[in-house]
């Protein structure tokens, strides 16, 4: 289960307090002989119904933020797009390589949503699961990494057939490649993983002083998770 989350009418109290309080101002001038142009109405009514869509939807992002939805689409996402015949395409057609760009920071928010929380995280996954899930992510993108530096096959024909640069081969850059991805998602990982780490050292402190004071354990685990626990300590 997702933890909590409802819309409530409220929520969209300034969104249509501000459309009234347009519409009210653009009634006005038009009584006064200075009506606003039709398309700065247009414009803003458009701003408006884009805010109410959005809470409309939120409700329904939010499976986004699930570890078991997020990293499948990352992982597949990675995988497809350095298939030969997707690759290949996206070298030679200029709006398939700008699919491919927009597939990937797509799919790249997507797996952090979980970590991050932009959007509520399953209850069970807290920072302990989380240290795995980054783990996951390292692993996917390892094997990856690796076939790319071991597979002694240049995969791709558009550079099968190239001339060597600056003296590195196809295969060569191939596996440099795989390097690349290998060094660069290390990096990403020992930062994600050291920043979970403390976090998670840090709640645990917390979390004993809440429990200490009697508090409701699921109320002090949601408190602490959310950077809330001041404000829970407060109530007490």
């Amino acid at each position: 289960m997702l933890t909590d989350w409802t819309l409530d009418p409220l929520q969209l109290a300034p969104v249509l307090l501000a459309a009234v309080a347009y519409a009210m101002r653009a009634r006005t001038l038009h009584r006064r002989g200075t009506p606003m142009a039709r398309y700065r109405i247009f414009l803003f009514g458009l701003g408006i119904a884009l805010l109410l869509l959005a809470f409309r939807t939120v409700e329904r992002l939010r499976v986004l933020a699930n570890p078991v939805v997020a990293l499948p689409i990352w992982a597949t996402n990675l995988y497809l797009w350095h298939l030969p015949f997707l690759y290949e395409a996206a070298v030679r057609h200029s709006s398939v390589h700008a699919l491919e760009h927009a597939c990937f920071f797509t799919a790249g928010l997507i797996m952090w949503l979980p970590v991050l929380e932009t959007l509520p995280a399953p209850e069970w996954f807290g920072t302990g699961p989380k240290l795995a899930y980054i783990a996951c992510v390292r692993v996917v993108e390892t094997v990856l990494g690796n076939v790319f530096v071991w597979s002694g096959t240049v995969f791709y024909g558009v550079y099968a057939h190239g001339d060597e640069l600056w003296g590195v081969s196809p295969l060569q850059d191939q596996g440099l490649a795989g390097a690349v991805m290998m060094i660069e998602g290390s990096i990403v990982t020992l930062v994600a993983l050291a920043w979970l780490f403390l976090r998670m050292a840090q709640e645990g402190e917390v979390r004993q002083e809440l429990l200490e004071r009697g508090l409701d354990p699921r109320a002090v685990r949601r408190a602490v998770r959310y950077g809330r626990a001041q404000e829970l300590a407060g109530r007490r």
